[in-house]
């Protein structure tokens, strides 16, 4: 299941839910019921929807676009299991 934030003024809001996905993987953290960012500034999550091009910068959504590779990309390029596209061979 998927939450989405509609708008039946704006439409689907493209930021909603990255929040949370940065709070996984520690990008911010939460204070009480504040989003701390790195630079130590504390918002409610509600100011940051408001305003999305103060607060997701474009060093920002670089780093969550690094998560979001981790988190929704199927498998992993595990390097002592690649066999450089060439199946093994089993003797019997």
């Amino acid at each position: 299941m998927v939450d989405v934030m509609l708008n039946y003024d704006e439409g689907l809001n493209p930021y909603y839910g990255l929040i949370d996905l940065a709070l996984k993987y520690e990008l911010v953290s939460k204070v009480s019921n504040r989003i701390q960012l790195k630079d130590g500034t504390k918002v409610y999550e509600k100011q940051i929807y408001k305003n999305p091009e103060k607060y997701f910068c474009e060093d920002f959504m670089q780093e969550l676009d690094r998560v979001a590779q981790k988190e929704f990309t199927y498998g992993t390029s595990d390097s002592s299991h690649d066999t450089g596209g060439v199946e093994e061979e089993k003797s019997e």
